[in-house]
């Protein structure tokens, strides 16, 4: 299975203005409420997905969470329906993870483990805290290979890439970009 994860996007964590929300220690994000955790997720091998006051999709509600913000039940379906997939991604699945800062790029890897729910706030940010293993495709030098989505037939003005998550088995590039190699 391929799956497109954006790892960036709007937050309330580190804000004191939303003190439901609001999580002490939180590492700061400049702008105030905007993240992209792109290299973080290359450096420490895997991809998060947001919404992390849901808390661990594996337990109860909210189990591990740090807030108040929401819950599974109480974000939106299309959000609800994208955690649940995310916690079912598999071993060996491809992870498509778009670099918000440069448009078009993308960096690919193979899941290398389940779904797990981790946050250390200050250190690995709650933000953080919905993962799933992931080897990053790197060069003969261990860098990140950042690809092109042209490259792959994949248009960035619409459908998919404007998404926080999508399953892209069924898409006409599925079979080059299994084939990257």
């Amino acid at each position: 299975m391929i799956y497109f994860v954006r790892v960036n996007g709007d937050t309330a964590y580190n804000d004191s203005n939303h003190p439901k929300c609001y999580v002490s220690d939180e590492p700061p994000i400049f702008p105030q409420t905007f993240f992209n955790y792109y290299n973080l997720c290359l450096d420490q091998s895997f991809v998060r997905i947001g919404w992390p006051d849901t808390g661990d999709l594996t337990q109860p509600s909210k189990a591990g969470a740090l807030a108040q913000c929401y819950d599974l039940m109480s974000v939106p379906t299309y959000i609800r329906e994208y955690l649940l997939e995310f916690k079912n991604i598999t071993v060996c699945s491809i992870i498509l993870m778009p670099d918000k800062a440069v448009p078009g790029d993308l960096f690919i890897g193979e899941v290398q483990g389940p779904y797990h729910y981790f946050h250390n706030v200050p250190v690995a940010p709650y933000e953080c805290a919905h993962r799933v293993s992931v080897s990053w495709d790197r060069n003969s030098q261990g860098m990140p290979i950042r690809y092109k989505a042209n490259s792959f037939g994949i248009n960035i003005h619409g459908g998919f890439w404007r998404y926080a998550f999508a399953r892209l088995d069924q898409h006409h590039s599925a079979s080059a970009i299994l084939n990257r190699r």
